[in-house]
């Protein structure tokens, strides 16, 4: 086993390059004489992000600051849930069997998809639906599916 799997490779400096063999002789090693490269120079955890570190936190955690949007008290999100499907995962939720008898039906009639029992209330329309089947059944659907690509929605 090579010695690159086991050690980080700032440790396979060769000691004649490191900054340790420069600060020999100097009594605090650039850390000062009082602090001693001890506690917590730039204060604890997230301190000073409003004023010291400031430029750090626009930097990298952007809106991390303030307020945005409305407070809903109590809010129980069971009562939003709704799973999504994307459109051309759609097949995925009939069985190859299916697929293929209503493939070889002579009339081009397609299968009757029920999402809602495949836990799938919400469908997101994409373009990778062209060329993908035509009828899905559920009782809540979004308008624009209706009108999907030219295609035909039923729903019982």
């Amino acid at each position: 086993m090579y010695v690159y799997n086991i050690l980080p490779f700032f440790l396979l400096k060769p000691s004649r390059l490191r900054k340790t063999r420069k600060l020999r002789g100097h009594v605090s090693h650039g850390h000062g004489r009082i602090g001693k490269h001890r506690k917590h120079p730039g204060g604890r955890g997230n301190a000073g992000g409003m004023h010291h570190h400031r430029i750090n936190f626009d930097k990298y955690h952007p809106g991390y600051f303030g307020k945005i949007g409305m407070r809903h008290y109590h809010l129980k999100k069971n009562q939003h849930f709704c799973p999504t499907v994307n459109l051309d995962k759609l097949w995925t939720l009939v069985s190859e069997q299916t697929r293929l008898k209503y493939a070889k039906h002579p009339s081009g009639l397609a299968p009757v998809i029920d999402v809602v029992r495949s836990i799938c209330a919400r469908k997101i329309v994409e373009e990778a639906m062209k060329e993908h089947g035509r009828v899905m059944n559920e009782s809540q659907h979004h308008p624009a599916t209706s009108k999907l690509f030219g295609g035909r929605m039923i729903t019982e």
